[in-house]
């Protein structure tokens, strides 16, 4: 049985990242400064995995390709999920 969005918020960082690899769906990828955000499709809501790739914010340190995973966060706005759509849009007018 799906979760709720309120039931998903509620869960520890842990339990968010299990439901999502179990449940979600991948759908897009943008970057924001030093983050990378990943929209998934979870149940009837989408969430966004914010994370840091250590590589390139510390690349002078020779560190190989860590993620930082920082955030899980639903979307709870429509302007929040209008930038994918704009993403998007760009990149097949390109």
């Amino acid at each position: 049985m799906s979760l709720s969005v309120q039931e998903f918020e509620h869960l520890e960082m842990e339990k968010k990242e299990e439901q999502l690899s179990s449940e979600g769906q991948f759908i897009a990828c943008r970057s924001q400064g030093h983050y990378y955000v990943d929209l998934y499709s979870f149940a009837d809501f989408f969430v966004e995995v914010w994370y840091v790739n250590m590589e390139e914010a510390f690349s002078k340190e020779g560190l190989r390709e860590i993620s930082l995973l920082t955030d899980i966060k639903t979307i709870s706005q429509e302007n929040e999920i209008n930038r994918y759509i704009e993403l998007y849009e760009n990149t097949r007018t390109q």
